[in-house]
């Protein structure tokens, strides 16, 4: 089974390059699943159904998210409507939406897929992420009901998604992390057969503070002050030293696999890429997944 997740689609320049190159990943790699986490897809916050809907017609056949799933005001309403949209699972009970389903992919194999949330520095505090995995793969476990258990586990620290890894290793396929935008470089086989990964980064701006503008989390940093006129002026002052710079010789071009115009390369934020989907998916490891 080939599978790829891609991590938080940030805005309009994120969501535009899954769009506009996940079609074509799904041919070419011969994807059977595509789960893509889009809880900062409406403008760095939320998702609205317009959006999850585009993302469903280029190819995902599952959308997860996090902490900012209720950030836009339909996403309350349109997570009733739709099996393929995922909220974190550890919501109190009652929460509109669901938190895992089972799913078919492009083979014919049952895909469960489910999205949950981490607690440590997290907010809301959501009820016991770990209590709340241990439900849902006992009611659907691995090589019974399900070919495949993958969890989009929504996180800020490192070792708490660790030891979630560690936590369903061998009743689950893939453990993958979200909610940092950065990724890491931790992709393993755990001791159980589960594949891990701390974060898959996101689906944004490179040239950014994690998929958003720079200049005003940079004048936080700087002045500890909101934005006001005194951002304005950097602004400015930033665009004048760009100017200056355009007489001097060019620069180098940057590595490939860098996009520095604002468009993104997939291939070096999906968790199954650059480097894991050639050493997962051509190295064979995935018979380690019992997919």
């Amino acid at each position: 089974m080939r599978l790829l997740f891609l991590g938080d689609m940030v805005g309009k320049t994120g969501r535009t390059a899954v769009w506009d190159r996940l079609p074509g990943l799904v041919s070419d790699l011969k994807l059977d699943f595509v789960i893509v986490n889009g809880e900062n897809a409406a403008g760095g916050f939320g998702i609205t159904e317009d959006i999850f809907l585009e993302t469903i017609n280029a190819g995902a056949d599952v959308v997860t998210t996090g902490n900012h799933v209720w950030d836009q005001k339909d996403a309350v309403i349109f997570a009733t409507r739709h099996d393929q949209f995922l909220r974190p699972a550890n919501y109190p009970a009652g929460t509109p939406g669901r938190g895992s389903g089972l799913f078919y992919g492009r083979n014919g194999a049952r895909i469960l897929v489910a999205n949950i949330m981490g607690r440590v520095f997290m907010h809301p505090e959501l009820d016991d992420p770990f209590k709340s995995a241990e439900t849902i793969l006992a009611a659907c476990p691995l090589k019974e009901q399900a070919d495949a258990i993958v969890f989009d586990f929504h996180a800020e620290a490192t070792s708490e998604k660790q030891c979630f890894g560690h936590f369903v290793d061998g009743r689950a396929s893939f453990v993958v992390g979200t909610h940092t935008h950065v990724p890491t470089a931790d992709h393993q086989i755990l001791n159980g057969g589960t594949a891990y990964m701390s974060d898959a980064g996101m689906c944004g701006d490179y040239d950014s503070s994690l998929g958003m503008d720079k200049e005003e989390p940079l004048n936080r940093f700087i002045s500890k002050m909101p934005p006001g006129p005194h951002l304005r002026r950097r602004r400015r002052d930033l665009r004048q030293h760009r100017a200056g710079r355009k007489d001097r010789a060019p620069a180098p071009r940057p590595a490939a696999g860098r996009n520095h115009s604002g468009l993104l390369a997939l291939e070096s934020i999906c968790a199954a890429t650059a480097p894991a989907l050639p050493h997962l998916f051509r190295q064979g490891l995935f018979r380690s997944w019992h997919l």
